[in-house]
């Protein structure tokens, strides 16, 4: 949603995009793409995984070696415990996680 929000409102910067959104509940409503996305998913052979309250524990400790927030230490414990090292991100914050091999997506208004 946010790239969506940033593509339609050239003001919106992508490092504002949130918080500008949190304010705009009509805006949100009105994006479309992020939807469409999810339906591709499963023709995607792509695996969803749930996590456990062992792996919210797991996350804890995540967040304590790494500084990261909630949301991105529950994604590094889950990337842990599936031994998946490679992930899709633009956010800077998972750089310093050693073990993970960062791919940066561009962004396009395509």
């Amino acid at each position: 949603m946010a790239i969506e929000a940033s593509t339609i409102i050239p003001r919106f910067s992508a490092h504002t995009v949130v918080s500008r959104l949190k304010t705009r509940s009509t805006l949100v409503k009105s994006l479309h793409k992020y939807s469409k996305i999810l339906e591709v998913i499963p023709t995607l052979n792509i695996k969803i995984i749930s996590a456990t309250f062992d792996d919210i524990l797991n996350s804890i400790k995540v967040k304590e070696a790494y500084g990261l927030l909630t949301n991105d230490s529950l994604i590094v414990a889950l990337m842990q415990k599936q031994n998946i090292k490679l992930l899709a991100t633009n956010d800077k914050d998972f750089a310093k996680i050693k073990f993970l091999h960062i791919w940066k997506p561009s962004h396009s208004n395509n």
